[in-house]
């Protein structure tokens, strides 16, 4: 039988740079771990996205966390307009009880009985409707009625949950303040300051970042936890209305349509608690993923206590290549000097930076704190990067193009010379033969704006603005431009409003931000590429976490593949970035889930490839584990996203290895059986027509 899921909770040493270093690690590449197609099902990795950003700090934390504390404020101000709504109703029903009573009494009067009117038919007639709405309305009143729990619990999740994440947030807020005021002061220390005071400052500061994360990831599980609780409330209240109306109209026979809408309430409920029994079962190992990456960056962050890694004077070209760093991919914050427009006096700026795939960039947090903006990705063939001595500063290195020169310090000695090691590591590996032959020479002697328009940096500095373009001349001639989501919606406007505003997004991703929704619908214009920019910034994180971890059983499907899907290949390649990505054939409702899929999947979605069938569900990948999530299905793999209790993993199956589909219905789900190759997976499915559902697997 297959085993638990196993959690991939602690750092990833060769993927960012502010994580934990283990020599043991297996994870050196970017590349999606692959475990072998007879342990599909034993071996399921849990991503603990948001610790992960939480000890890194990036910028998709900080402004995940604003945004969420928005929306936290705003819902708390809507539970309070709805406990006031509910506490309003009693006295409006009595209200509407006194009206009907007196219409009632007009209705039939005594004198009509009095010879004008017939009494046998006209008076007997006005007598049954006199009878019949008083049973109507006054079993509607009845029904309009609320239980006074539903108004006692949502008060009490007001005065305890909401109160308990406002202490949390407001500690998080004061470790921030205090942990930025520490880091900037410490790094701001001239050279000639004495090194063991420096090393002083350095302990100091650790003892404020270790608060500084613990407070960090006391906010994610609170968050977590109110997640939970509110959707908790919201489905019970939901279904104590719903209960109390079948209760008076279920028995009378008011027809399929309430019975329809109670069934679907009762399914609601049926999730909500099968959810809440899953996620139960995840909380020791979101407290040990917790205390896993808490100690790794304990580890991580502990300053060295060696006077000599702080004297400049004795920095030079053999110490700075005295490192054992063989990685081609850094991800991690420094300081940036730069100016305003309207002083020239230095200032030195936090700024999340990466090395990738041949090229440099930055990610910024946006001037409103709730979302991700991105700068240029700078081609690292463009870039003459060396230490820079003459700065007051310790630990700064120059980068210098045709176009602009920038000044970086590093928070330490080991991160400075990993920093440039990096560097030259990638120029080495794009100078190879291999680099040349797959495009990736071409990328890194290149410029590119951001993808989006709308994601560009607005931070108004002045490197900041030399950093960011809304197109890019490449030195052949060809104009590179960001695309502009703006534009795109308005010339497809009621498109938009029909089938995608409403509707995206349906998953719960592993990062909201204010334009979560906005980085998804991009991926209607941009193609996906491996490199981190605002779009993955906004959902993911710092990286698409899901695709180092990705669960691949499709990878010796190749075979099986090849000349497959060669028109729609075409069709893409031809369509692409354009206005007719989609063929007039396919459906257009499928249209915001297909790019749900690559908003998640990004590069591992397979050329020619759309979606074809799409469903929520919670999914059992072994025989102790549920999960909930959505299945994704194209014309050649099934690729499933789950996300709960901040754990995210991801699945690719290819549907050759299919044998059967059994479906069951049970009193609130349907229960859904997928036999391949590897076992079986069970899938409960709550709101989606599971007939419908098998019916399109075996068309598959």
């Amino acid at each position: 039988m297959p085993s638990t899921s196993s959690v991939e909770s602690g750092p990833d040493p060769n993927i960012l740079s502010s994580m934990v270093k283990s020599p043991k690690s297996d994870k050196s590449k970017p590349l999606p771990s692959q475990p072998h197609q007879e342990t599909l099902l034993h071996h399921f990795k849990l991503i603990s996205v948001n610790f992960k950003e939480a000890a890194l700090d990036s910028p998709s934390f900080r402004a995940s966390m604003n945004h969420l504390d928005l929306q936290i404020n705003t819902i708390e101000q809507w539970l309070t307009a709805l406990a006031s709504s509910f506490k309003k109703i009693p006295k409006y029903l009595k209200e509407v009880q006194s009206y009907s009573n007196s219409f009632l009494e007009h209705l039939v009067p005594t004198f009509i009985q009095d010879g004008i009117i017939d009494q046998e038919y006209t008076v007997t007639g006005l007598n049954t409707t006199l009878d019949g709405l008083k049973t109507v309305w006054g079993l509607s009143i009845q029904a309009l009625s609320v239980d006074a729990k539903n108004l006692k619990s949502i008060e009490l999740f007001k005065r305890h949950h909401v109160i308990k994440y406002k202490e949390t947030r407001k500690r998080y807020e004061d470790y921030q303040a205090k942990y930025d005021k520490y880091l900037s002061i410490y790094l701001s220390s001239s050279k000639s300051k004495d090194p063991l005071m420096v090393i002083e400052d350095a302990k100091q500061l650790y003892q404020v970042r270790k608060e500084y994360i613990h407070a960090s990831l006391d906010l994610v599980i609170e968050i977590q936890n109110l997640s939970k609780n509110l959707n908790k409330l919201l489905v019970g209240v939901n279904t104590d209305l719903w209960r109390n109306k079948w209760n008076i109209f279920g028995s009378r026979g008011v027809g399929d349509a309430i019975k329809e809408e109670w069934d679907k309430i009762q399914r609601i409920q049926s999730w909500n608690d099968s959810y809440t029994l899953a996620i139960e079962k995840l909380n020791s190992d979101m407290l040990a993923a917790r205390n896993q990456v808490e100690e790794g960056c304990h580890i991580q962050f502990q300053p060295s206590t060696n006077v000599n890694d702080y004297k400049s004077t004795i920095i030079n070209n053999r110490t700075l290549r005295d490192i054992d760093e063989p990685g081609v991919e850094k991800h991690g914050y420094l300081f940036m000097k730069t100016w305003t427009e309207k002083s020239s006096k230095p200032i030195w700026v936090h700024r999340w930076a990466f090395i990738k795939n041949g090229v440099f960039g930055l990610l910024v947090v946006s001037p409103s704190q709730t979302f991700v903006q991105e700068t240029d990705k700078i081609g690292i063939l463009l870039c003459n990067v060396r230490y820079a001595p003459n700065e007051d500063r310790r630990f700064c290195f120059e980068i210098r193009t045709n176009d602009f020169t920038a000044v970086f310090q590093a928070e330490s000695l080991v991160e400075l010379k990993s920093w440039l090691k990096v560097f030259e590591n990638e120029k080495f590996r794009i100078s190879g033969p291999e680099a040349i032959s797959n495009g990736l020479f071409n990328i890194a002697s290149g410029r590119f704006p951001p993808i989006i328009s709308e994601f560009s940096s607005t931070v108004d500095t002045v490197i900041d603005q030399q950093l960011t373009n809304a197109k890019v001349t490449l030195a052949g001639g060809q104009i590179v431009a960001a695309s502009s989501l703006s534009n795109h919606l308005e010339r497809f406007e009621d498109f938009f409003k029909k089938y995608m505003y409403f509707e995206i997004p349906k998953i719960c991703p592993p990062f909201m931000t204010d334009t979560t929704k906005s980085s998804i619908m991009a991926y209607c214009l941009t193609s996906p590429t491996q490199i981190p920019n605002a779009l993955t910034a906004n959902i993911w994180g710092s990286v698409n976490w899901g695709l180092y971890y990705l669960h691949d059983t499709a990878r010796d499907s190749s075979t099986y593949l090849t000349g497959k899907d060669a028109e729609m290949i075409k069709f893409q390649e031809e369509h692409f970035e354009n206005d007719k990505f989609y063929p007039d054939f396919y459906p257009k409702e499928y249209v915001n889930l297909d790019i749900q899929m690559r908003a998640l999947f990004e590069t591992a979605v397979e050329p020619g490839e759309y979606c074809v069938l799409s469903y929520s569900c919670i999914w059992s990948p072994n025989s102790k584990q549920e999960l909930s999530g959505r299945c994704f299905v194209t014309n050649y793999h099934m690729y499933f996203y789950m996300q709960a209790l901040g754990f995210v993993a991801l699945f690719k199956g290819f549907l050759g290895h299919l044998v059967s589909v059994e479906f069951v219905s049970q009193k609130n789900y349907d229960l859904m059986k997928v036999y391949n190759i590897d076992g079986v997976i069970k899938m409960k499915v709550f709101l989606d027509d599971a007939i419908c559902i098998k019916r399109n697997w075996f068309i598959l």
